[in-house]
């Protein structure tokens, strides 16, 4: 019996929010257990880089993006700012709670949807002020209830949300400009990660080898079996993404997504064992429905207007 078109957009949906839970949740527990964030960064770029190469040799469609000069150091500016942003971000997983590291991701959609509201969607400008304060003033209150993000993750998370919408935007540009495919761009965006922390290790005149046996050699079975899934997550996610956008749309991805949030907020708590106040609880799911509400009131204005001229992947998020 065939399945049909909607029913397999629903699976491939569950799959994508499934896998995108497993993926914080691996990290989560992996950066808990290295001594260095950097060694897990090569790790898991080398993996995607490896990949990607091989995709890339059998496509054959080598891309165009070194046609130029320009282009070649926009590549390597763009591997620089991942390298950051990746290191940024499992350094504030290590920091700070799940539901914490999740909302912090308001920012990055609360700094795009008010970009948005400068420069496109005039008629989304009211429409969406509402869930906008609603993640600000949720997210702000519950990471201001939250004593470790006080206490040891403010600057990591400030730091984070900056490098998150500069990469992003700066990704889009590139790819806009249209002499680089995403699967080049990610590839060179692995290659110069691993590039800028085998060369951060010569420089501080460490051993990049007997950092990653250290950590990697001595992990325990189930350790290494987060470690081999992490790494695999982190390739597939992407194409998972375009097949759940070419089986629904955008809109549903974006908002399934977002919904996605709360099981992986409440999981991630009650895994990794986290205490935080019944007031703070409150404003983390306050921010989330700001962040849900957010996404319906801009995918709603999507299928109303079939001319609009914005880019909704800017509204966005991503799970790294």
């Amino acid at each position: 019996m065939a399945i049909s078109r909607a029913a397999q957009g629903a699976l491939v949906l569950f799959a994508y929010c499934s896998l995108t839970m497993f993926m914080v949740l691996c990290n989560r527990h992996l950066v808990l257990r290295v001594s260095n964030a950097w060694n897990l960064v090569f790790l898991q770029c080398s993996a995607s880089s490896l990949c990607f190469s091989l995709v890339l040799l059998l496509s054959r469609d080598l891309s165009r993006a070194l046609r130029t000069k320009e282009t070649a150091c926009g590549l390597f500016a763009s591997g620089i700012l991942f390298t950051a942003m990746l290191y940024s971000n499992l350094q504030v997983m290590s920091l700070i709670s799940i539901p914490s590291y999740i909302i912090c991701k308001n920012y990055t959609t609360i700094f795009n949807a008010l970009m948005q509201r400068q420069f496109n969607l005039k008629d989304a400008q009211h429409a969406n002020v509402f869930s906008v304060m609603l993640m600000g003033v949720g997210s702000t209150l519950a990471l201001g209830l939250d004593v470790t993000v006080v206490s040891r993750g403010v600057v990591w998370v400030i730091l984070n949300v900056l490098l998150h919408v500069i990469f992003s935007l700066y990704s889009e540009k590139l790819q806009y400009s249209g002499k680089v495919c995403p699967l080049f761009l990610a590839w060179s965006n692995s290659t110069v990660a691993i590039v800028c922390v085998w060369v951060g290790f010569l420089l501080t005149h460490a051993s990049l080898l007997e950092s990653l046996r250290r950590d990697f050699f001595t992990l325990h079975f189930f350790d290494m079996v987060v470690l081999i899934l992490s790494s695999f997550l982190g390739i597939c996610l992407g194409p998972i993404q375009t097949l759940c956008v070419s089986l629904t749309t955008i809109s549903h991805v974006a908002v399934t997504t977002s919904l996605n949030k709360i099981p992986t907020s409440i999981v991630g708590a009650v895994i990794f064992d986290t205490e935080l106040a019944f007031l703070a609880w409150i404003f983390v799911f306050v921010a989330l429905a700001g962040d849900l509400l957010y996404h319906v009131d801009v995918s709603t204005l999507l299928r109303a207007s079939s001319e609009s001229t914005w880019d909704y992947d800017m509204v966005t998020n991503a799970e790294e």
